[in-house]
């Protein structure tokens, strides 16, 4: 619900995929005072949109590729499929398969009540209807000379029918029957059955794992296939009938050859149960689509995995293929339809599967439904290599940061708190900040990462106040231009890298309980006010030191210039050669 304060209109979104549009009026004086609603409701706008109302459970494309059809809980829709648009709506059972009819002038459609239904585009409207099992419906598979179908069913059973085609003078008629005495029962609930390009077998997928392959003129046994652990939920030959496949609860899909009935290739196809598999036409590739929300393109000559096609927000339960493998129809239980066009573009498989991998990291690092770890343990999130010298130079930094709090304590207890903190370098006592500093500058690009992440929280938050404390220090050194406040300032420069960098690390492996620790809040905030500071001063230190070693080397450049030539250069006055420096110390 959307409301609008300058039109008094409430847009309302119904159960039923309408959009309906209600402008709230006041009511008149005469039905107020006789108790009436103090409200009068208007419809004024309705828009109904053309896709199903529950999720689509099967697709198919018409002989010539014109138009598609999808079924649903509610009803048979048929699709424009260069424009995508919706042309025809018809009201159905609960269709769990489906198919063109030769002509494409009528679909068939096995329904979960157990009912076949054709349905006449043209008129749309329901042709015939046959309660032919028992048990839902599903699937339907037209034989390749498209003269009949055969139908499975949960109860266990496969049956076959007879088109029958007549012709009259403004329409024709398409009707069907059941042939008689080809009723065939299997020893569980049949999942999908289908042809083979040649006419040769059929072949259905049964829910105790198995594969079956009968000659599809005397129905006789041929081949029985084992191998998956969990119920086949589709299967479909090549066009050369040379290989079938099949997608399996299980989450793989397995290769097999038709003359031997011997497993070619397994393949982990999906994260989730494989629903549909596809051969494009004339070719060994395989379209496969899952629970897992992706639809999957694969080389069955050479057993790869071509490329990887993301966009539903459901799983996917529905695949079509037009004829000329120009594009793919796709859609499940998020109500979408969508088509998929071939492009021109060549693929390279290295490209795709480096890209493949970069899109798993991004997802893991932003998945949501990670749990925290407890007790302050870090995650690590990249590629590590924990060493007995990373553990040996963590167990250093956890002595180091315990001497130096307990040195600080007495530092404290001695001079009170505003003790001047004072960096000793070669002999002497160190302050307890300097001493955590300088073993921490010893730290390498090659191990700062590892010796932090052992680092237990504890000490993390101890290294992060001393850390704190340094940059506090180095941002109260004295300014001036004297020889002894340049050294100070190139001195506290050139420890800000590694400190800064250690810094960052702790609060990105600790995040989770830092962020959760009310107490440590104020010490990032402050920690990032202060990283911001110095490096955007030394940022600047480095901009004007290369605007000067720029100036240098033109200078140079002209006097070697001019020596080659056998001009004497000018000497600059002396006077604005001063004047010239000074303002330069000035800036810096």
């Amino acid at each position: 619900m959307a409301w609008c304060d300058s039109t008094e209109t409430v847009l309302l979104g119904l159960n039923n995929n309408v959009l309906e549009s209600v402008k709230l009026l006041p009511a008149k004086e005469d039905d107020a005072a006789s108790g009436g609603p103090s409200l009068q409701i208007q419809p004024s706008v309705s828009l109904e949109l053309a896709g199903h109302r529950t999720g689509v459970r099967a697709l198919a494309v018409a002989t010539d590729d014109s138009v598609v059809m999808s079924t649903s809980a509610e009803s048979v829709k048929i699709w424009s499929a260069s424009t995508g648009r919706c042309v025809r709506t018809m009201p159905s059972g609960y269709g769990l398969c489906g198919f063109f009819v030769a002509g494409n002038e009528h679909v068939l459609i096995g329904t979960k009540e157990g009912k076949l239904e054709l349905y006449d585009i043209q008129l749309g409207e329901l042709a015939q209807s046959l309660d032919a099992h028992t048990g839902s419906v599903y699937g339907v598979a037209e034989h390749p000379e498209h003269q009949g179908f055969a139908s499975c069913s949960a109860d266990k059973t496969l049956r076959f029918f007879e088109f029958t085609f007549a012709k009259g003078t403004t329409e024709s008629r398409v009707s069907f029957a059941e042939v008689a005495d080809r009723a065939t029962e299997l020893p569980d609930e049949v999942l999908s059955v289908t042809y083979s390009q040649n006419g040769k077998w059929i072949a259905v997928a049964l829910l105790n794992h198995t594969i079956q392959l009968l000659f599809a003129d005397s129905l006789k046994f041929y081949l029985s296939l084992y191998g998956h652990r969990l119920p086949v939920m589709s299967i479909d030959f090549s066009s050369d009938s040379q290989m079938m496949a099949s997608g399996s609860s299980d989450k793989s899909v397995k290769l097999w050859s038709t003359q031997f009935g011997n497993a070619l290739r397994s393949l982990r196809a999906h994260e989730e149960s494989v629903m549909q598999v596809r051969f494009l036409p004339g070719t060994h590739y395989l379209v496969t689509t899952g629970r897992d929300r992706e639809v999957k393109l694969w080389d069955c000559d050479t057993y790869e995995l071509i490329t990887s096609l993301t966009g539903h927000a459901s799983e996917v339960l529905a695949l079509a293929l037009s004829q000329d493998a120009a594009f793919m129809v796709t859609a499940g239980s998020d109500k979408q339809i969508r088509f998929w066009r071939r492009s021109e573009e060549q693929l390279f498989l290295s490209e795709e599967r480096a890209k493949e991998l970069e899109e798993k990291f991004e997802q893991e690092v932003e998945r949501e439904d990670v749990q925290a770890p407890a007790g302050g343990e870090a995650v690590v999130l990249r590629a590590s290599r924990r060493t007995v010298e990373s553990v040996r130079t963590t167990e250093r930094l956890v002595e180091v940061l315990d001497e130096a709090e307990a040195m600080d304590e007495q530092l404290t207890e001695a001079e009170g708190a505003d003790a001047q903190m004072t960096f000793v370098h070669g002999q002497g006592t160190r302050h307890p900040c300097a001493r955590v500093i300088a073993y921490v500058n010893t730290l390498t690009a090659n191990n700062i990462y590892e010796v932090l992440l052992c680092l237990p929280y504890s000490h993390a938050t101890k290294l992060l106040r001393f850390i704190s404390r340094f940059f506090e220090a180095v941002s109260a050194l004295p300014g001036g231009h004297g020889a002894a406040a340049r050294a100070k300032a190139l001195s506290a420069a050139a420890a800000l890298e590694t400190p800064c960098q250690a810094a960052l690390i702790t609060a990105y492996v600790h995040h989770n309980q830092l962020a959760a620790t009310a107490s440590a809040r104020p010490l990032l905030l402050r920690l990032r006010n202060q990283m911001r500071e110095l490096l955007q001063a030394e940022k600047d230190r480095i901009g004007i030191s290369m605007a000067g070693l720029s100036h240098l080397q033109r200078l140079m450049k002209r006097t070697s210039v001019s020596m080659i030539s056998g001009e004497v250069p000018k000497k600059p006055a002396a006077k604005a050669q001063r004047c010239r420096f000074h303002s330069r110390g000035s800036t810096n």
